[in-house]
């Protein structure tokens, strides 16, 4: 008798939730460092702003 070797479909179905839950954490990471670096560049802008406001 030949050995079945392979994966079950609870096997398959728990490293895909696996997956999906780490692919959603990266995204929201990306989403959060993406407004972290808008909201940056506004404050730069702004102190810029001010800076040639009072050099002037």
């Amino acid at each position: 008798m030949k050995s079945k070797t392979g994966f079950t479909l609870i096997e398959v179905l728990a490293a895909m939730a696996v997956l999906v839950i780490l692919v959603l954490a990266l995204t929201r990471m990306f989403v959060q460092a993406a407004d972290i670096t808008k909201r940056g560049n506004t404050a730069l802008m702004r102190n810029s702003t001010g800076e040639t406001a009072l050099e002037t």
